[in-house]
């Protein structure tokens, strides 16, 4: 098949130092070879009850049984609107709202069982059966604010960078704060990088027994985190340079899943 995209983009000066600006663009992503063509079956364990289960590619007959048809493509729309600002010669701001949306998004459906849809029980018998389908709509929306400032210390340069995004979804942090200070001196530099991650809310998709005897859904918030990367850097030429670093050098990790939501998978 085929499909046609496009970006329109406009922004408008007021000054030397301050600017709006817009834009609109169109997308696509179709459905990998993976989602198209492959299938598993695996057992599960719930309160040390195996259950086997099958994913079913959409050409399957299990698929065509209950009347699922081929993926179709994903598309989506993103609006962005926003300013930059030179707020002195060293400090410069800019925030951009942004909305996206995407269409006929890819989803793994639960498991169903005989019991659920009657006309898979000659094709799964007692087993569970899910499957892909383009399950639906979703968007999301942020405000994303980046603020530089530059500055001489001694006789190197320090940059230091701070940024935020904010997103309104539960199952996305609802905040990311980031800082980074980089020092350059000579053929040397360091860039020191920190990032506060927003907590985020875990939705659960079922209902059960949960840990203190209770009947509900195992919903869980991990707490916000805060990660620091470093990076130390020598540039043999303009085009050669090596770069020694860590990635959450101090190794800070979200509190463990609760108890209700690990699985057992064979």
């Amino acid at each position: 098949g085929n499909v046609m995209t496009g970006k329109i983009a406009t922004r408008y000066s007021i000054g030397d130092n301050f600017s709006i600006r817009g834009s609109y663009s169109s997308g696509y992503r179709a459905p990998s070879l993976q989602e198209l063509n492959y299938s598993q079956g695996y057992t599960y364990f719930i309160d040390e009850i195996p259950y086997d289960a099958v994913l079913y590619r959409n050409g399957s007959a299990a698929a065509k049984a209950i009347g699922l048809d081929i993926l179709d493509q994903e598309t989506s729309g993103n609006l962005s609107v926003g300013f930059t600002a030179k707020i002195t010669n060293n400090f410069n701001l800019t925030v951009d709202a942004y909305s996206i949306k995407i269409k006929d998004r890819i989803f793994t459906t639960s498991q169903f069982t005989s019991s659920d849809a009657p006309v898979l029980e000659p094709i799964i018998g007692a087993g569970q059966a899910s499957f892909r389908i383009n399950g639906g709509d979703i968007s999301t929306k942020g405000v994303e604010i980046v603020a530089n400032y530059d500055t001489k210390i001694g006789t190197g340069k320090l940059d230091i960078t701070r940024g935020s995004i904010g997103q309104f979804e539960k199952g996305t942090p609802s905040s990311k704060y980031l800082g980074t200070l980089t020092y350059k001196i000579g053929k040397w530099s360091t860039m020191l990088t920190g990032v506060r991650w927003g907590g985020v809310t875990a939705l659960d998709s079922y209902e059960g027994t949960l840990s203190d005897g209770s009947y509900g859904y195992a919903d869980q918030f991990y707490t916000p985190e805060f990660t620091v990367d470093l990076g130390v850097t020598y540039a043999f030429s303009d085009k050669l340079s090596l770069t020694v670093g860590g990635n959450n050098i101090f190794n800070q990790y979200p509190e463990i899943q609760r108890n209700e939501n690990r699985g057992f998978y064979l």
